[in-house]
């Protein structure tokens, strides 16, 4: 069995084809793996859907059917919901991970990515366990490195 850390834009590849999307359904198909999302999450992956309808690139109707099985998927626990604020909130982390990346050329973090990552880094040292995070952004994939986790990029040839 293995274990993953999902950031929203690879759980957006799960629901519309792009690139990385083939990585990402063969990792999820997996029944014995263990994927896991940010509480954040459940409001990333449906703005990240929304996205895809003002660009054109998806229907209402897929909108609807893919946010209605993504919910299935969390209602399922096929995707496990890492809560933001435990003993220690991920949030008060992503503050201070925003105040120390954020201010970098080329390696700015950002709010939501910020967010991500205090999860990861919380799961890394709460949680006991080994873990691969499925991460699509390039700052955040070379930040959870330095926590460190494994991590994939689903657009990377694999």
């Amino acid at each position: 069995m293995a274990i993953f850390f999902w950031d929203s834009s690879a759980v957006v590849k799960l629901y519309h084809a792009e690139d990385g999307s083939e990585v990402v359904q063969r990792i999820f198909d997996d029944k014995d793996n263990t994927n896991l999302i940010s509480e954040i999450a459940l409001i990333e992956v449906v703005s990240g859907l929304a996205k895809h309808v003002r660009s054109g690139e998806i229907t209402e109707a897929d909108f609807a059917n893919f946010s209605a099985l993504f919910g299935a998927h969390v209602h399922r626990n096929e995707f496990e919901t890492v809560a933001l604020v435990k003993e220690f909130s991920a949030l008060t982390l992503a503050k201070q991970l925003v105040s120390d990346h954020g201010r970098r050329d080329g390696r700015g973090l950002h709010t939501l990515d910020a967010i991500q990552l205090a999860t990861v880094q919380i799961l890394k040292t709460e949680a006991g366990f080994e873990f691969t995070a499925i991460i699509v952004d390039r700052i955040l994939r070379e930040l959870a490195a330095e926590v460190p986790v494994s991590v994939i990029d689903p657009q990377a040839s694999v």
